[in-house]
């Protein structure tokens, strides 16, 4: 009985052992093959078919040499739509693109891979139909990357602001991320003065941006934000007219306005029905009643103005004043005149 055990138990091992061997050399196999697969590429524009007119477009630089070997960021806009793609341009330095007919808002971002930043930018306008075949002339650009610091610490999601001597390019606010830090690529060669601002703290720098390449610069944010004389010169003349306006509003809407006794009658003399009506009339009424006394016939667009009253209260005001008989409202041309009645000077 022992040997029996024994005999199973080196048959048991046995098929272990090839069991193991089989996946490992399934697994060998599997990695053997894979090591030969080529990794995905960028696909050039001959494996991209999009309907409509071809554009064929030779890049070249400022220098009228052609830009090849490179990756292409394209973006078409035409009216509420945008199409973004990526294309590669080989040593012929040709784009070839496909649009429908109309005028199109064209924006090439060209990375070389040899370079450590950005490398050309351009925006230009372009109709498939007049412009089958052309030549873009691209703009130089390079990179930013900086990081901002408050105090001694990292200034996370500050405010970066970028501004260059050059128009070209493509100038975008920022903010930084979790670690303080922000990129920009596609902006212009020369000086570009960048301005941080956090928690009341500014801060800026000075960089020069060059042609391919990656510039780098750290903004300390220590002074709080100030302004010039002028902005409190400003300010100050802002504030007077804004209380000179309050003064004069107040003056007008509250003085309180006395009918003056027409000039043919006698001071002495009373209207007793002038004043039975006129202490039967809301405040804004007696105030139009009022005016009319001292004035005479008036416009409804001189008693709104004098009297700060809206038109259409005004309107129904008069409505009210008409149907009492105090007033008459005649149409005169594009304008309405308004005045007392007779019965209510008592002259019938």
């Amino acid at each position: 009985m022992t040997i029996m055990k024994g005999i199973w138990f080196l048959c048991l091992l046995l098929i272990i052992f090839s069991a193991a061997s089989s996946a490992e050399n399934d697994i060998l196999e599997s990695f053997s093959k894979a090591v030969g697969v080529a990794p995905p590429g960028i696909p050039s524009t001959d494996d991209i078919v999009i309907p409509g007119n071809a554009v064929s477009m030779i890049l070249r630089d400022s220098n009228n040499n052609l830009v090849t070997n490179a990756h292409v960021l394209v973006e078409m806009s035409q009216a509420d739509r945008t199409i973004k793609t990526l294309f590669y341009v080989d040593e012929t330095g040709i784009l070839d693109l496909h649009m429908d007919d109309g005028v199109w808002t064209l924006v090439l971002k060209v990375d070389i891979l040899d370079t450590q930043g950005s490398d050309y930018y351009v925006k230009q306008t372009i109709n498939p139909v007049n412009d089958a075949n052309t030549s873009i002339t691209l703009n130089p650009v390079g990179s930013l990357r900086g990081t901002v610091y408050l105090g001694e610490s990292i200034a996370r999601n500050a405010e970066v602001s970028i501004e260059c001597t050059a128009l070209y390019g493509e100038k975008t606010e920022k903010q930084t991320d979790k670690y303080g830090s922000f990129n920009a690529n596609w902006l212009p060669l020369g000086n570009c003065k960048v301005s941080a601002a956090q928690a009341g703290k500014v801060g800026s720098a000075t960089v020069q941006i060059t042609h391919g390449g990656l510039t780098e610069t750290d903004i300390m944010l220590e002074k709080g934000v100030s302004y010039s004389g002028a902005y409190y010169y400003v300010l100050f003349l802002i504030i007077i007219a804004l209380i000179l306006l309050v003064v004069y509003y107040y003056v007008k809407s509250g003085r309180k306005r006395q009918p003056e006794l027409s000039k043919e009658e006698p001071k002495d003399k009373k209207n007793k029905r002038l004043d039975d009506i006129l202490s039967t009339l809301g405040k804004k009424e007696r105030e139009v009643v009022e005016l009319l006394c001292a004035k005479g016939e008036l416009s409804q667009s001189y008693i709104v103005h004098n009297l700060v009253i809206p038109k259409t209260t005004l309107v129904r005001m008069l409505s009210g004043l008409e149907s009492k008989k105090v007033v008459w409202v005649k149409k005169v041309g594009k304008s309405k005149k308004i005045g007392l009645t007779d019965w209510i000077l008592e002259k019938n």
